[in-house]
């Protein structure tokens, strides 16, 4: 959205904002500063001061589908924060797809009548496809994760490929559930065990990655 924007509304004098957790992994973060050459302008990086870890160490809890406090306070809270006390009126661009109806983005009723939203891929009518597409075309590939490195939403194999390739964030990972008693998987999610102590275990003795879930790549055609 970021590249097409810039291309096609060069009269405006766009701000790029990431809202970093602090748990990304190396290659989002080579995806920013490669995303910061191809718009020739830094990304605007808005946090609250502190990380995921350093939440989970106040709170001493780790977030879950019903507890999904990273989210909130360490990016809906801070950007509006930042749009409050620095951009007012502004326009925020969203890149929600427009096959992805269910999602509508961070609810804006509190910043009042000086602040709007726009959806420019829903407007372009732009699915999956057409972003790969137009993503190809610009020799930008997204990286297989994108959120944090120990995301409780993340797939099995998602869990396997940080076990074996990030081992240091997997043990750190590891010492959260250690330190607060709690898992970051669901026991209800699969077979699998839910300890990651206990998933490692079970990734070495099984001695081959589980199968993928979700995937990124466009299932409707080929790119």
């Amino acid at each position: 959205m970021a590249l097409w924007l810039q291309e096609n509304e060069p009269d405006k004098d766009f701000k790029f904002v990431i809202t970093p957790t602090g748990a990304e992994l190396p290659p989002m973060q080579a995806h920013w500063r490669k995303l910061e050459g191809l718009l020739g302008k830094p990304l605007i990086v808005v946090n609250p001061g502190f990380t995921l870890q350093d939440l989970t160490r106040k709170w001493n809890m780790l977030p879950r589908f019903n507890a999904r406090f990273c989210t909130k306070m360490l990016k809906i809270i801070p950007f509006k924060s930042w749009v409050c006390n620095t951009q007012l009126p502004a326009v925020s661009y969203v890149g929600l797809r427009a096959d992805e109806e269910g999602r509508t983005g961070m609810e804006t009723d509190d910043l009042g009548l000086f602040f709007s939203t726009r959806f420019p891929l829903r407007e372009l009518g732009w699915g999956i496809c057409e972003v790969l597409g137009y993503l190809e075309k610009r020799g930008v590939t997204v990286p297989d994760r994108t959120d944090c490195d120990r995301c409780y939403h993340q797939t099995l194999h998602e869990w396997w490929v940080l076990w074996k390739f990030y081992p240091a964030l997997y043990e750190d990972a590891c010492c959260d559930e250690d330190r607060t008693g709690h898992t970051y998987r669901s026991e209800q999610r699969d077979t699998w065990p839910a300890s990651l102590r206990k998933l490692a275990k079970a990734f070495q003795e099984r001695g081959e990655p589980p199968q993928r879930g979700r995937t990124s790549e466009c299932k409707a055609c080929r790119i």
